[in-house]
């Protein structure tokens, strides 16, 4: 299994220091944080290599003009990673999240799109998102929705930044994942929010400390969710290359399917 990861810092600096929204990005700033528009960094990454099998970007990485979109402007953005989807359609494509607002509420939603359907999972816990608001009337709305899917043969389950910390998928779902996915901007794996079988992976793709990883978990011995939940980390191997407009581009790649 191969999985690529698209490192690029997205944090929205420039909306500590203003409390005009939306806040245009000068392009001297907007080069330095996203120098093309995201969905064709997702493209070059597919293009790049062809071959992976899933493909990650970090929380917030679809706000590349430094705003929160409107409805409208979510709902194009699906049609378009669900249009990408359907010409790679084996690959499962999570590129990052979009923060968006509709009625004096925002949201921050990930599209998980395989085989040219897209479905969305809604982070429940705010880390931060309400920095993207533009009064103080609008709320983050922590509209949740179980982040379990299927992909191919696997259980997959998915977590953005903050939700990860508070143990999302362990604690509502109480499921054992075959793979377990992270996206996140300041966010690092929690050893007591992991919740894979036996040889699952874990994987994180975090856009400010600008890193990513894979791991495989291996249960130790008398393994028990309850009472001894003690594992071992088992880094993927990775390689590193640059895109267009030195975006880094990092592939990992387990050598046995896990299924």
């Amino acid at each position: 299994m191969k999985i690529g990861t698209i490192l690029t810092n997205t944090f929205p600096y420039h909306l500590i220091f203003t409390n005009t929204f939306p806040y245009p990005l000068k392009d001297s700033t907007r080069s330095n944080r996203f120098p093309k528009e995201p969905l064709d960094i997702v493209k070059d990454a597919l293009i790049y290599d062809d071959s992976i099998d899933i493909l990650l970007a970090p929380e917030w990485f679809l706000n590349a003009s430094g705003r929160a979109f409107s409805k409208s402007e979510f709902e194009d953005l699906e049609f378009r990673i669900t249009d990408l989807s359907s010409i790679y359609p084996d690959k499962l494509l999570i590129p990052g999240s979009v923060v968006w607002h509709q009625n004096n509420y925002l949201f921050n939603t990930a599209f998980i799109s395989s085989f040219g359907k897209t479905q969305k999972y809604f982070k429940k816990t705010s880390g931060g998102d309400s920095i993207w608001r533009n009064s103080s009337e609008i709320k983050f709305f922590p509209h949740y929705n179980q982040g379990k899917f299927a992909w191919k043969n696997y259980n997959v389950g998915l977590e953005i930044c903050a939700d990860h910390k508070i143990k999302t998928l362990k604690e509502d779902l109480n499921f054992a994942f075959d793979l377990q996915i992270v996206i996140s901007c300041s966010m690092s794996l929690r050893d007591y929010a992991i919740t894979v079988v036996d040889k699952g992976l874990v994987m994180i793709c975090d856009g400010y400390l600008n890193y990513s990883g894979v791991f495989q978990i291996e249960h130790c011995k008398d393994f028990s969710w309850n009472l001894n939940p003690n594992f071992n980390w088992l880094a993927a191997e990775s390689s590193e290359t640059v895109l267009n407009n030195n975006v880094r581009y990092v592939i990992y790649e387990v050598e046995t399917l896990i299924k």
